[in-house]
């Protein structure tokens, strides 16, 4: 392994994590395990060599980002998205690659039976070498040794219509068809508005969460604010304005490509939530601007941010100072039942820049 690995700056902030989140044992051990198959070769990468990158997780091309997660039912977990194999690999044998990579990994965490969602998923990232994204992997575990794998698939390429007809396959191939049933009410709202780039799905979850992230063809404000109030009802106001309150701005006066809309709900259909994920690249100008931000919004939605302060120790005691270029995203949700989440996802540092405080 080069010293200079992101693997290097990853794995001790890992171990803090998992000790934190009280894996332990075997336990432990499996987890280890999920993440050598998950990162063996990708973690090898230094954003400073010439030649093709990966995608973007992270504006550099580094396949990795922490993630922490603040809500009702949030306990503590390690939580990562990560991708599989070599940028120096054509796409289509690295998508091939993450497919025999999770078929272990659901064997490790003992979910064998879902090697044939994971194929759907495959089918709809591209199918030639012209792009550099194809599969992401998301994992989470905690104490209860409950893991979660949440597979990602890129459905940004091509024109709008393809995109909109492969979600349709998967969804069948997938007998998701209650997940489409509860988005047809949106189609008027989104397909104008909004082009299919993602779509992901939970594991183990039986029927499986799917979920559908979509980018702004343009402007996207009023379908925003429509959208939540499709989904969450009269609560729309208030959550929108919690959000708002909590940026301190008005989503109006933010980037036409600050937000990635998404929404999630069962494969059998049912209520379904709605999420904003913020370009913390987009927010912040200052290493003081995300613990404000992720304070404000805490206050604004009734939640908790502990288990933010715990991750910036977990990163080496960066109290409020986190590096504003850190953080990728920060993401807020809520259903028709009030339930409010906010997710922040952190990159690593430059690997000759390990976390921690700067020196006082």
């Amino acid at each position: 392994m080069r010293c200079g690995s992101t693997q290097a700056a990853v794995r001790p902030i890992l171990e803090r994590m998992a000790a934190r989140a009280g894996i332990i044992g075997e336990e432990a051990h499996r987890f280890w395990k999920v993440f050598d198959l998950l990162t063996r070769e990708s973690l090898e990468f230094n954003s400073t060599d010439a030649g093709r990158r990966f995608s973007g997780i992270c504006r550099d091309g580094t396949p990795w980002q922490f993630c922490v997660t603040m809500g009702a039912k949030s306990v503590p977990a390690v939580r990562f998205l990560t991708e599989v194999g070599s940028p120096a690999t054509p796409l289509t044998l690295r998508t091939e690659l993450t497919v025999a990579r999770i078929t272990e990994v659901l064997e490790v965490a003992g979910m064998p039976d879902r090697l044939a969602a994971t194929q759907v998923l495959a089918g709809l990232s591209p199918a030639d070498d012209d792009h550099i994204a194809g599969l992401w992997v998301g994992f989470a575990m905690d104490g209860t040794a409950r893991p979660r794998l949440r597979l990602y698939a890129n459905n940004g390429w091509g024109d709008s219509n393809a995109r909109w007809l492969r979600l349709i396959s998967a969804l069948r191939q997938l007998n998701a068809g209650g997940f489409g049933a509860s988005l047809q009410p949106l189609l008027g709202l989104l397909v104008p508005a909004f082009s299919p780039a993602g779509f992901a799905i939970t594991m183990p979850t039986s029927p499986p969460l799917c979920k559908l992230y979509l980018r702004p063809l343009g402007s996207p404000w009023s379908a925003v604010r429509a959208v939540a109030h499709a989904v969450l009802g009269p609560g729309s106001g208030a959550f929108i304005a919690a959000i708002e309150d909590g940026l301190e701005r008005p989503l109006e006066t933010l980037p036409e490509r600050a937000v990635i809309l998404s929404t999630a709900g069962s494969a059998a259909g049912g209520p379904i939530d709605v999420k904003l994920d913020f370009c913390g690249h987009c927010l912040f100008e200052e290493d003081g601007g995300p613990a404000r931000a992720v304070e404000r919004l805490g206050r604004s939605l009734g939640l908790d941010t502990a288990p933010y302060h715990a991750m910036c120790e977990d990163l080496g005691g960066f109290g409020t100072q986190m590096p504003h270029e850190l953080v990728a995203f920060i993401g807020v949700g809520a259903n028709a039942s009030a339930e409010n989440r906010m997710n922040v996802y952190l990159t690593p540092p430059a690997v000759d820049k390990p976390f921690g405080p700067p020196p006082r």
